[in-house]
């Protein structure tokens, strides 16, 4: 279950963080790739910007890269770092085969 999840504005970049834990209590989505896609419009339109990444357990906050550059996305770049919350959707799931999937709004940290 994914309980966290933002955007945080770096300079130059945005990097997306997320905190999933298992409901099971067990350690069963460690190691296993999860994703988050970044939209490149607050109404979801286009494809998404996507990050993947192991976690290393349960309910650790995980950094999964940086999903937007200025020098590449200077657009989506501004219209995040001035935003409160931005759609992504999530592809998340444990060795067990569940998933979570769908879209949220991710907080911005700056």
């Amino acid at each position: 279950m994914v309980t966290a999840v933002g955007l945080e504005v770096q300079p130059g970049i945005i990097v997306a963080v997320a905190t999933a834990t298992d409901p099971q209590n067990t350690e069963n989505l460690r190691d296993v790739v999860q994703s988050i896609g970044v939209f490149p419009s607050a109404t979801c339109d286009g494809a998404t910007l996507n990050v993947e990444d192991d976690l290393a357990g349960s309910g650790i906050e995980e950094t999964f890269g940086t999903v937007v550059s200025q020098s590449t996305h200077a657009s989506l770049y501004a219209a995040i770092s001035t935003a409160q919350q931005w759609p992504v959707e999530l592809r998340f799931q444990d060795r067990d085969g569940n998933r979570t999937v769908g879209r949220v709004l991710a907080r911005i940290i700056r």
